[in-house]
């Protein structure tokens, strides 16, 4: 049978931990968090907390833009990962724990700080570093949260007004409705843009 991304992010996990009590101290090292809103029903704020940020490397706010977080795209994934079915959930969940685990980043890439405690310029080599991955699983998650992140933020109506685009034409039924602004969260610190191969 052939094992999913699932089994094979397990059986890393388990192989990991393996390795002995010399490697221990790594794998412990705590996520640096940030304050969670209270409309969470998914996420713990450790995962939270490494969502915001992934979102805030991958969407930075430059350019005048929001940051990831600021656009309310942790939060919204909280709802959307929540909907996904159990297998693809824990496989979410699973990469934001491969992710921020210092161990795994010692092994794989060099580094041997936490995600969410790493500086900015760490975050983004780090997020590389799974976009080239050898490792397919790397890759696809990658991709996966790096889709999930933009489709999130790219959706928000404020979004459009900012990237210049004016809406619709207004044939004369306009909407007396305000646009929806930003989820005011807790900002993660900002970090470089995170180049992206085609």
């Amino acid at each position: 049978m052939t094992p999913t991304r699932r089994t094979v992010l397990l059986i890393g996990l388990a192989s990991i931990a393996a390795m002995g009590v010399g490697t221990v101290t790594l794998g412990l090292r705590g996520t640096t968090t940030v304050e969670a809103p209270p409309e969470l029903t998914l996420f713990s704020v450790e995962q939270y907390s490494v969502l915001c940020a992934i979102a805030d490397t991958l969407h930075t706010g430059a350019n005048g833009l929001p940051t990831g977080t600021m656009a309310g795209v942790p939060l919204a994934l909280d709802h959307v990962v929540g909907t996904m079915n159990p297998a693809d959930r824990d496989e979410f969940l699973q990469a934001l724990t491969l992710i921020e685990n210092a161990l795994v980043g010692a092994l794989l890439d060099q580094r041997t700080t936490t995600f969410t405690g790493s500086s900015p310029e760490v975050r983004a080599e780090t997020l590389r570093a799974w976009q080239n991955s050898r490792v397919y699983v790397r890759r696809q998650a990658f991709k996966a949260l790096k889709g999930l992140c933009a489709g999130v933020y790219w959706s928000q109506p404020e979004m459009g007004r900012l990237a210049g685009y004016l809406g619709p034409m207004d044939y004369g039924q306009a909407s007396s409705e305000k646009p929806t602004t930003f989820a005011q969260h807790a900002v993660a610190e900002p970090s470089e843009p995170l180049e992206v191969q085609p």
